[in-house]
């Protein structure tokens, strides 16, 4: 056999012959991120079509108690919220029930007018106009809200420009969107994706976050302080106020088979699967991404979430057909494309430098 042949073959068998090495590769990255970072705890989940799945935790759930990071443990997921209730409406529109190119005060006509030309594509492709957060309002709270209250947060706000002029990312857009799910489907909007999409996906996890629920495995939420020190959130913000944009919850595994559900066609038809991850253009703009999803370096589907007590990113390598996740309870700005990129790396199916 020429040298050539066997050098192909040795540098596969990480991968093919030796899964136990890989998978230590893989919990080896997540324990090194956790020490380099200062992350209080984190989850890392891979799943395939033909079954293979491999998850793990590192550092703490719940640090003041000594609770490990398990493959069980709940994060939130911060704006990983967003495809998930993209599926959602997209399930509608495939049923007739909601449309992209209709004018969304169609079907919620309490909004102002100047919601007149903003379609449910505007919302998905962050081309509405709805603005995102800013200074002169700190969207934060810590009651409860309905999807229908939720609006009020932002509706009566100036659109940011004419819808379909730019692209500008908004998470408020999302809390529309979820209103859409609820007028179309006649159902609130939690218990619509937990039957239409975590139930189908075999997420049981997967939900919108109640933390007045007890859960013993939801972990506690941190946050990066000056010096990289990692605290503990005491004033817990209630995030039903962003239900459809950030307020979800998962663990690691449940969030990993959604995004194979979704990759796979298991939650869309074809079509509107493959429309879903085409990179759009709207009104004439051409925008970086899908509905919802960005592209990674390599063309795969991906996004991330950042909030209180969590930095979150998935990657769905449709090329490979394989989902990675990885998350973490500490909020901050630490590099979790890094962590993602280790991961992958380890994994063996790509070789990625870390950004």
């Amino acid at each position: 056999m020429p040298r050539s042949r066997w050098l192909v073959l040795l540098a596969a068998l990480p991968c093919f012959v030796f899964p136990q090495a890989r998978e230590e590769a893989v919990r080896k990255a997540l324990s090194d991120y956790i020490a380099a970072n200062t992350v209080v705890g984190a989850s890392v989940a891979i799943v395939k079509p033909d079954g293979t799945q491999f998850a793990a935790g590192a550092g703490f759930q719940d640090r003041e108690s000594s609770a490990a990071a398990t493959d069980k443990t709940v994060y939130r997921l911060g704006s990983i919220s967003k495809p998930v209730t993209t599926i959602a409406a997209l399930k509608l529109v495939e049923e007739g029930k909601l449309s992209l190119f209709t004018g969304v005060r169609t079907y919620v006509p309490e909004l102002p007018e100047a919601y007149a030309p903003v379609t449910l594509r505007h919302l998905l492709t962050h081309t509405s106009g709805v603005r995102h957060y800013i200074a002169a309002k700190r969207d934060v709270f810590y009651k409860r809200f309905t999807v229908p209250e939720s609006l009020g947060v932002f509706k009566d706000d100036p659109l940011l420009f004419p819808t379909g002029e730019r692209v500008s990312y908004s998470t408020h857009a999302f809390s529309l969107v979820a209103r859409l799910v609820e007028v179309g489907s006649g159902q609130e909007f939690g218990a619509y994706v937990r039957a239409n999409v975590s139930t189908p996906s075999g997420s049981p996890t997967l939900a919108l976050e109640d933390r007045s629920a007890t859960n013993p495995n939801r972990s506690k939420l941190y946050t990066m302080q000056a010096r990289a020190v990692s605290a503990l959130v005491t004033q817990e913000e209630d995030i039903s106020w962003k239900s459809g944009g950030g307020g979800m919850e998962s663990s690691a595994p449940d969030l990993a088979r959604f995004g194979l559900a979704a990759m796979t066609g298991k939650l869309l038809g074809r079509q509107l699967t493959d429309f879903m991850f085409q990179k759009q253009t709207v009104d004439g703009l051409a925008t970086d991404g899908g509905l919802t999803w960005s592209f990674g370096p390599h063309g795969q589907p991906e996004h991330g979430g950042a909030q209180q007590g969590c930095r979150t990113l998935m990657v769905l390598d449709r090329e490979h057909g394989t989902v990675y996740v990885v998350m973490t309870n500490t909020g901050g700005n630490h590099p979790i494309g890094r962590l993602m990129a280790a991961v992958m790396t380890a994994w063996g199916e790509r070789k990625l430098q870390s950004p």
